[in-house]
C-alpha cells in the first residue's frame, strides 16, 4: 500500500469513499435474503438468536475495555468501571424475561 501525499479531488474522495461501501453489511448475502423475504424462518429465528447474544455481550465488551482506562484527573478508572456495570446489569435485566431461557432476574 503506498500512501498518497497529495490530497484528493472531490471525484477521487467519492469514489473511494464508495469503494469502502462495498464491504458493507447491507450487501452481503444473509442481509439481502432478510430483507428481501428470502430466508427461512428457523434462518430468522438464528439470525435474532446470534443479535441477542450480541447485544448482550456490547456492554460486558464495553466494561473490559473501559476497566482498563484510567480517569485522566485522578488516575482511577472507578468511574468507568461503575458506568460500565451500570449499563451491563441494565441490558442483562431487560433482556432477561421469560421465554429468553435467562434467569439473572436475582435481585
Amino acid at each position: 500500500m503506498t500512501m498518497d501525499t497529495q490530497p484528493w479531488s472531490r471525484d477521487e474522495f467519492e469514489r473511494r469513499l464508495r469503494e469502502q461501501g462495498q464491504a458493507y453489511h447491507i450487501h452481503h448475502p444473509f442481509n439481502v435474503m432478510l430483507n428481501t423475504g428470502q430466508a427461512t424462518p428457523e434462518q430468522i429465528r438464528g439470525w435474532v438468536a446470534n443479535r441477542f447474544c450480541y447485544q448482550v455481550a456490547i456492554p460486558i465488551k464495553d466494561a473490559a475495555v473501559l476497566s482498563n482506562c484510567t480517569d485522566r484527573e485522578n488516575g482511577s478508572s472507578e468511574f468507568l468501571i461503575m458506568m460500565a456495570t451500570i449499563s451491563t446489569v441494565c441490558t442483562m435485566k431487560a433482556v432477561s424475561k421469560p421465554g429468553f431461557g435467562w434467569d439473572w432476574q436475582s435481585g
